[in-house]
């Protein structure tokens, strides 16, 4: 504040081609100065109490859920601004290196979807989260799969799939049911566009292992027409309001088969503690 010039401190030491002495700058120089600097810490600390609203994820402070922009435009300009990104893992990893030794990197499990079937996810690996998450996201843009949805709110039919030790069962609901599931599958069901359905999920919790379980399970499924086609039959449905009338809802393209579909003797069904209780 007293303005004093120190040379090697606050002043260089040579100034053309002469060494400096001690000197103090002039009273209005010493004001103006003062000013910036009230100004710069004004500026500072306006941005710090300014917070950036963003979406809460699962809980806490978890990236789980979080809401991410859209994907980076494709190389013909190609925008993806109908679908949502969300983040479903992140996590940091370690890998030994011969020179480096144990290296840190950071691992992003992330999905996208527009709500009309079409989603994807991806693994993207960096150094630091934010690349990671981008090279997810943008990588996950690239490798979509079309889900068939049922009246676009539920699945065509029950489904039971597992991946390295990860199970799960899905049994299609009515409308209004809503999402009865692990968080990370209501998620990317959400991104899907499937608004009805209870899914159980057993084993390995892994979010990976969900993730290509659900995926691959959903693929799999069969539409009405097509499971029509394959067993030469109509397929119809039994709803409370119709009470015990059939609904004819596919009709097979070739010839109808005569014979009736064998039904086992002893179905091959695990039911939940759930049901035993009802």
């Amino acid at each position: 504040r007293s303005g004093f010039l120190w040379p090697g401190l606050n002043a260089p030491v040579l100034q053309t081609g002469k060494v400096q002495e001690v000197s103090q700058r002039k009273k209005e120089e010493r004001e103006r100065i003062q000013t910036e600097i009230i100004q710069q810490r004004d500026t500072l600390e306006r941005r710090k109490k300014i917070k950036i609203k963003r979406e809460g994820g699962w809980s806490g402070k978890s990236w789980g859920g979080i809401l991410l922009d859209p994907p980076d435009p494709g190389p013909n300009g190609e925008t993806y601004e109908d679908f949502e990104t969300r983040v479903i893992e992140v996590r940091n990893v370690f890998c030994m290196k011969a020179k480096e030794g144990r290296k840190k990197s950071v691992r992003a499990l992330v999905a996208v979807g527009n709500g009309k079937g079409a989603a994807g996810f991806a693994i993207g690996k960096a150094g630091d989260r934010t690349n990671a998450l981008r090279k997810a996201k943008n990588k996950a843009i690239s490798s979509l799969h079309f889900i068939d949805l049922y009246q676009n709110h539920t699945i065509y039919h029950d489904i039971s799939v597992k991946f390295k030790r990860t199970k799960i069962r899905m049994k299609k609901q009515n409308k209004g049911y809503g999402l009865h599931c692990h968080r990370a599958i209501i998620t990317m069901c959400r991104l899907i566009g499937i608004k009805d359905m209870y899914a159980k999920v057993t084993g390995s919790k892994n979010l990976i292992n969900i993730t290509r379980a659900l995926f691959r399970g959903l693929t799999l499924q069969e539409t009405h027409q097509q499971l029509a086609d394959q067993k030469s039959l109509y397929v119809v449905e039994f709803r409370e309001e119709q009470g015990p009338l059939p609904i004819v809802v596919a009709l097979p393209q070739g010839r109808v088969r005569e014979e009736p579909e064998p039904e086992p003797d002893v179905p091959d069904t695990k039911l939940e503690w759930r049901e035993v209780k009802e």
